[in-house]
């Protein structure tokens, strides 16, 4: 007897992402991957991309509740301090839980839009602007959009700085 392996999951045809992108007029290209991309590697190699052209979107958090959506490129490392100085909050990155919880969103599948609650700002290191395009996830591990660097620039309130880790 010969087993069939399941069929594939399909991407969704459209996520909070792809909603808000649509809303704000945001040209995107919708890129399905043919297994969950959890990683920013995982999302590199599927999409034929620079890592430094996916956009990790990191959550982080103050004691009072607020937050703050943080947006680095994928070949680097989340300056906490950095993102604290910019501005004026007491932060720590978030516990996957409370990701969840408070952006719709789990780890490996976060996004910088469609956000289930509103963050005190968003913020985005100046590197990944020197791409004429960059990846951001759609919400789901079997979906992303690849869209113009200058088309997030409007929703960056909280600045555009250096905040990622010195390369060693």
């Amino acid at each position: 007897m010969k087993y069939r392996e399941a069929p594939a999951a399909a991407a969704p045809h459209e996520t909070p992402v792809t909603r808000f992108l649509d809303a704000h007029g945001v040209s995107y290209r919708r890129i399905q991957h043919t297994r969950p991309a959890l990683t920013a590697q995982d999302v590199a190699l599927q999409a034929g991309i620079h890592l430094a052209q996916v956009v990790k979107t990191m959550v982080l958090g103050a004691k009072d509740g607020a937050y703050v959506v943080a947006l680095v490129p994928g070949d680097r490392r989340l300056d906490i301090p950095a993102v604290c100085r910019q501005t004026g909050l007491r932060l720590s990155l978030m516990r996957p839980q409370r990701i969840l919880e408070t952006t719709g969103y789990s780890v490996g599948a976060v996004a910088p839009f469609g956000l289930r609650t509103a963050p005190a700002c968003l913020v985005a290191d100046e590197s990944l602007f020197a791409w004429d395009e960059l990846n951001i996830s759609s919400g789901h591990p079997l979906l992303s959009c690849q869209l113009a660097s200058g088309a997030l620039v409007p929703f960056v309130d909280g600045g555009i700085f250096s905040l990622v880790r010195p390369t060693p």
